[in-house]
């Protein structure tokens, strides 16, 4: 669900996202002079964003370590697609064990 347009991230371009699949499609598009308007050593828009209007800090945590759209555009899909946890090799090899 996007957020009303008072609270969506608005791009210094005029673009604006309403959630963070929209942030993420809008981050795959923008210049990366646009990236770093938000993204700088002095503060991260983004992840400012996702911790105070989304209220998600764990994520906004994860985006305030990096500073490329490549790595902000990873950890936002990741975060909306998480992968499936994976049996450690230990955990199966005992398995078949205990099987056999």
């Amino acid at each position: 669900m996007a957020l009303p347009p008072e609270q969506q991230f608005h791009f210094h371009d005029g673009q604006s996202a309403g959630s963070l699949d929209e942030l993420m499609r809008a981050l795959a598009r923008i210049s990366y002079v646009e990236f770093y308007r938000h993204v700088n050593p002095d503060k991260n828009d983004f992840a400012n964003w996702v911790r105070h209007t989304l209220k998600e800090p764990s994520l906004a945590t994860e985006l305030e370590r990096v500073s490329s759209i490549v790595e902000t555009i990873e950890i936002i899909n990741d975060h909306l697609h998480p992968r499936p946890a994976t049996t450690p090799h230990t955990d199966t090899q005992s398995a078949i064990e205990r099987d056999v």
